[in-house]
C-alpha cells in the first residue's frame, strides 16, 4: 500500500483537528482522528508532533503491510503444498514431481496434465477366475482380500507409474523419461511386474493357510505411442492413456487365457510384446522366450498381424530382476 494520506483540519483558537486516512491504493482501510489542545507558543512543537506522528504511522503501516503480505504468501505456499500432497494420492509421483512451486495449481494442471502424444510402457494385470473366486466368498471377504493386495501394490507402483484399478484389474502406465538413460519405461514396467508377482506369491501363501482360493493373474506388458493426459473435464481429473497400444496390451493380456499359453507361462506369467522387449535397456540381456502364435493355434484379437510374442513365467521374471540387481551390485563393488 502507499503511505497514509493526511488532511490538516482548521484551527479554532487553541484547537487542532488532525485526520489521518489510511488506504491501500484501492480502498480506504480506516481513519485516525485526533483533537489537540495547545498554547500559542507550542505551535512549532505541535507541527513537529504532527509530522512525526505521520511519519511513524507511515513506517508502522509499511511494516504491517509487509508482514501481512509475507503471511499471505506463506499461506499460499502452505495451501499449494497441501494441494500437491492431495494430488499425490491421485497421480503418480513422477507426474506430481513435474509441478512447479512458483506456479498455481491451475497452471500446473494445464502444463502437466494437458493431453499430449508420448511413448509409454503399459501394464495390464487381470485376476483369472475372479468370478468363481468372488462367488465362493462373502462380498466383504473379497473386498478385504483385494484391498490388502492392492494397497501393497499401489503404494510401491505409484512411485513409478500411474495406476488405475478397474474392478479386479490393475492397469498401469509409465511415460518414457530419458531416452538415453540406463533405465527405460519397459525396464520399470518389468520391475513393477516382478513386484506384483512377489506380492501375489506372498498373499497366496496366506490365502492358502486361511483356506481361500489362490490369486492368479494374467499379465501383459506393451510399449509404444499413446495419447496421455487428463481426458476428463477441467473440473475432474482422469489422467489416463488412449490409443492402439492401449488396446493392444488388453488383447495381449487376454491371450494369457489361451490354454497353450497358460500351460507355458504358468500361474502369474507375463506376455511381453516385441516393442516392450526391444525397449528394455536394463534388462536387455534377459533371455525371454518367444512363441509363434500360429504354431499353437492362437492369435491376438483385433491385432492378427502379431505373429510372435515374448513370454516369461513368474520364476523367470523374478530371476531376471534378481540377476540384474546382483550384476549392478558387483559393478558398484
Amino acid at each position: 500500500g502507499r503511505r497514509p494520506a493526511t488532511q490538516r483540519g482548521a484551527f479554532s483558537g487553541k484547537q487542532l483537528e488532525l485526520k489521518l486516512i489510511i488506504d491501500d491504493g484501492d480502498k480506504r482501510l480506516g481513519r485516525l482522528q485526533i483533537h489537540l489542545t495547545y498554547l500559542p507558543h507550542e505551535i512549532e512543537f505541535v507541527g513537529l508532533l504532527v509530522d512525526t506522528l505521520r511519519l511513524e504511522l507511515s513506517q508502522h503501516w509499511s511494516r504491517i503491510d509487509l508482514l501481512a503480505k509475507q503471511k499471505f504468501k506463506d499461506f499460499e505456499m502452505v495451501l499449494e503444498k497441501t494441494r500437491t500432497q492431495i494430488m499425490s494420492r491421485f497421480l503418480a509421483d513422477s507426474v506430481v514431481d513435474r509441478f512447479e512451486d512458483h506456479r498455481s495449481m491451475e497452471e500446473n494442471f494445464k502444463r502437466v496434465l494437458s493431453p499430449r502424444t508420448v511413448n509409454a510402457a503399459i501394464i495390464q494385470a487381470d485376476i483369472r477366475g475372479y468370478s468363481s473366486i468372488s462367488a465362493a466368498l462373502e462380498p466383504m471377504q473379497m473386498i478385504r482380500i483385494l484391498k490388502m493386495y492392492f494397497s501393497e501394490i499401489v503404494d510401491t507402483a505409484q512411485k513409478l507409474a500411474q495406476i488405475k484399478l478397474i474392478g479386479d484389474c490393475i492397469f498401469m502406465f509409465i511415460e518414457e523419461g530419458n531416452p538415453n538413460g540406463p533405465t527405460s519405461a519397459s525396464d520399470q514396467a518389468l520391475f513393477l511386474v516382478s513386484y506384483l508377482v512377489k506380492v501375489t506369491e506372498t498373499q497366496n501363501r496366506e490365502l492358502e493357510q486361511a483356506g481361500f482360493p489362490l490369486l492368479n493373474f494374467g499379465i501383459a506388458i506393451n510399449y509404444g505411442q499413446v495419447v496421455m493426459g487428463n481426458l476428463s473435464s477441467d473440473n475432474c481429473i482422469d489422467y489416463t492413456v488412449i490409443g492402439d497400444n492401449v488396446n493392444k496390451v488388453d488383447r495381449l493380456e487376454e491371450l494369457t487365457k489361451h490354454e497353450a499359453i497358460q500351460n507355458t507361462i504358468g500361474r502369474n506369467g507375463t506376455i511381453i510384446s516385441k516393442a516392450a522387449a526391444e525397449n528394455m535397456r536394463q534388462f536387455a540381456g534377459s533371455s525371454f522366450a518367444s512363441v509363434t502364435l500360429s504354431e499353437i493355434g492362437a492369435k491376438v484379437r483385433s491385432f492378427e498381424d502379431i505373429e510372435t510374442v515374448h513370454y516369461a513365467s513368474a520364476a523367470d521374471i523374478l530371476a531376471a530382476v534378481e540377476n540384474n540387481s546382483m550384476s549392478r551390485d558387483q559393478e558398484a563393488g
